[in-house]
C-alpha cells in the first residue's frame, strides 16, 4: 500500500476498454491513489459504416459511454483523446502499403506505439507522476544506470513484454503495472469480485483489419487502381495454377489451395513488378536463419559479441544463437529449424520462462543461401553481407 506521500501523486491510467485495463484502475482506486482514467480513441474519421467490422480492437461510442460510467463508479475523472488524423498517419497508411505490396502487416506494433505516445502525453498534460496501464509483463529500474528494463510476466500465454520493449525510454521510466505480478486468470476472477465481468472479445494480434469484405472495400478505395489488378498464382517452380484478383484480397500465410495429394498451398511471395503470386507448402516458412532488421535494442543489451538468447513467436520460445551486425541487424541461428513468416516483428528474451529480460525486438527477413540462377549461385557471406 502507498504511503502519504505516494498517495498525492496523481496516476494516469490508460483504459483501453478490456478488463485488464478495468482492473489496472481498480486495484490503484483502491489503494487510495489521485487517479485520472484516459482513453486513447485511433477512430478511422473516412469509414461510415461501423467502425467494429475492420478495427477489431477499435473502441465505439457505445465502449466510450460504458468508460465513462466504469470511472464515474470510480469516483475518477475520465478524458478521452481522439486521434483520427495521427492514426490514419502511423497505422492505416503503413497497413495499405504493406498489404500493396504482400508484405505482412504490422499494424499493431505501430498502433500500440502510438496510443502510449499520446497516453505519455496526457499524463504531462494533466500532471500525472506515473502512467498505468493493463500491460502483462514486469518492468526493473536500475536507479544506477538510469535504465529501465522490460521482462516477461508470470502468465507467459498472455504476455507483452514485447510491446513494451520497443518504447522509449522517457516513457517506461514513467510506467507502472498493476498487473505485473498476476495471471490472465486471477485478473478475471478479480474483475468478478469487483463486479466488472463482461463479454470480453477475443483479439488475434495483427488481425484488427481482417480480411472480410468489409475490410476489402475500404482497402480498395485506399489503394490507387495500378495495386488492385488481377496477377497470376504460381508455383515456387514456376508451375501457373491460377489467376488472382488483386494481392490486398490475402494474406501472407494464408491457404491458397491444395495439390493433387491434399497438401496445403500457402501465400509464400509477392513479385510486385509481375503481380506474381508465389505459393508453397508450410515448410517453406521452415527456417534455420534469418535475419532480424530495423531491430529496437535497449540500452543494456549486448551488442558487440554473439550471444545466446530466446526468440519468441506467438507465446513459443526457440533457443538460439544472435551474431550482431550493422545496422541494427542481426543473424540469427537456430537449434533447429523454426517456422518464421518473414515481415513480422519477433522480441528476443534472455532466458526461457517467466523473468526474462527483453534483449531487443526486429522484423524477421529470410537469408537465401543461393540467389537464383543467372545471378551466379553466390553464397551469402555473413561477415561481409551483415
Amino acid at each position: 500500500m502507498p504511503d502519504k506521500a505516494a498517495r498525492k501523486e496523481r496516476i494516469v491510467v490508460g483504459l483501453s476498454g478490456g478488463i485488464d485495463s478495468m482492473v489496472s484502475a481498480y486495484l490503484l482506486k483502491i489503494q487510495r491513489y489521485d487517479l485520472i482514467g484516459v482513453t486513447i480513441a485511433p477512430q478511422l474519421d473516412d469509414y461510415p459504416k461501423e467502425q467494429s467490422s475492420i478495427l477489431s480492437c477499435g473502441i465505439s461510442e457505445k465502449k466510450l459511454e460504458s468508460l465513462a460510467a466504469f470511472c464515474h463508479s470510480l469516483g475518477i475523472p475520465h478524458y478521452i483523446v481522439r486521434i483520427p488524423s495521427q492514426f490514419k498517419d502511423a497505422v492505416v497508411e503503413r497497413w495499405v502499403a504493406r498489404k500493396a505490396a504482400g508484405e505482412m502487416p504490422d499494424q499493431c506494433w505501430e498502433c500500440h506505439a502510438l496510443r502510449m505516445e499520446f497516453l505519455h502525453g496526457k499524463m504531462k498534460e494533466l500532471g500525472g507522476k506515473h502512467l498505468a496501464t493493463g500491460h502483462f509483463a514486469k518492468i526493473f529500474r536500475h536507479d544506477a544506470e538510469a535504465l529501465t528494463y522490460v521482462q516477461t510476466s508470470n502468465d507467459e500465454g498472455n504476455d507483452q513484454s514485447a510491446l513494451l520493449s520497443r518504447l522509449p525510454q522517457e516513457i517506461l521510466k514513467d510506467l507502472m503495472l498493476p498487473l505485473s505480478d498476476l495471471q490472465k486468470k486471477e485478473v478475471l476472477k478479480l474483475a468478478e469480485n469487483f463486479g466488472a465481468v463482461e463479454t470480453e472479445k477475443l483479439l488475434t494480434p495483427f488481425h484488427c483489419f481482417p480480411e472480410n469484405p468489409d475490410t476489402i472495400e475500404y482497402l480498395e478505395k485506399k489503394l490507387p487502381a495500378r495495386f488492385r489488378k488481377e496477377g497470376v498464382v504460381v508455383t515456387e517452380s514456376e508451375e501457373r495454377m491460377d489467376d488472382h484478383e488483386g494481392v490486398h484480397h490475402f494474406r501472407k500465410g494464408a491457404q491458397i489451395t491444395v495439390t493433387d495429394d491434399r497438401v496445403p498451398l500457402l501465400f509464400v511471395r509477392y513479385i510486385t513488378a509481375d503481380r506474381k503470386m508465389i505459393i508453397g507448402p508450410a515448410s517453406f516458412f521452415e527456417r534455420s536463419r534469418i535475419v532480424l532488421r530495423s531491430c529496437q535494442i535497449p540500452p543494456e543489451t549486448p551488442w558487440l559479441t554473439p550471444f545466446r538468447g530466446v526468440l519468441v513467436k506467438e507465446g513459443k520460445q526457440f533457443e538460439a544463437w544472435f551474431y550482431p551486425k550493422s545496422l541494427n541487424s542481426c543473424v540469427v541461428e537456430f537449434d533447429s529449424p523454426v517456422s518464421v513468416m518473414e515481415g513480422e516483428t519477433l522480441s528476443v528474451l534472455k532466458k526461457k520462462g517467466k523473468n526474462a529480460r527483453v534483449l531487443l525486438s526486429g522484423c524477421a527477413c529470410f537469408i537465401d543461401e543461393e540467389k537464383p540462377e543467372g545471378d551466379g549461385n553466390v553464397k551469402v557471406d555473413y561477415a561481409r553481407d551483415f
